[in-house]
């Protein structure tokens, strides 16, 4: 009976990847979930390493578009380096199984929400200082979405890992 649970479930996950992989507003969490999930699908149906290797081109074309798309820096390294030790561990034949890359893909889940969490709440933190200002100008938006500033992932402006000598340039 668990053996047609898990079944089941693998065909659900294959649904909705389906239906995000069409979906047209992706955000941090859809990407990588794309990715991830590409190799999870592609684990049930691929037995030969030299298969994987297209696989392999479709999730670099995944993290390529989220770098067109401007995801956050930290997430696209994060997923490539996870992406590049896959490839790794298929070139020497150890492939992991199917419950352990569903146990990294919910880790990437988690850090994915989190991203876009912070994101939403920086956005939401700037928009409150622009009402305050009442000002509506372009030099305003542009500051509020740039994506890329430290601001957005961290409260006091700063990545907390980064000693502050490091990032004063010292």
């Amino acid at each position: 009976m668990d053996f047609i649970k898990r079944k089941s479930n693998e065909k659900e996950f294959e649904h909705y990847y389906n239906m995000l992989e069409k979906y047209p507003l992706k955000d941090e969490v859809s990407y990588s979930i794309l990715l991830h999930g590409k190799l999870l699908i592609s684990k049930k149906k691929k037995d030969n390493k030299e298969d994987y290797h297209d696989i392999i081109k479709e999730c670099f074309k995944i993290i390529n578009e989220m770098k067109v798309k401007k995801i956050h820096a930290s997430l696209i390294r994060f997923n490539e380096k996870l992406l590049l030790s896959y490839y790794e561990l298929i070139k020497l034949n150890v492939r992991p199984t199917y419950k352990q890359w569903m146990k990294i893909l919910r880790t990437v889940w988690f850090v994915s929400a989190l991203v876009k969490a912070r994101r939403q709440k920086f956005i939401l933190r700037k928009m409150k200082k622009i009402k305050n200002k009442n000002s509506v100008s372009l030099d305003n938006f542009n500051e509020t979405f740039n994506i890329h500033n430290l601001e957005c992932l961290y409260v006091e402006n700063r990545d907390p890992l980064i000693a502050n000598n490091v990032q004063q340039g010292i």
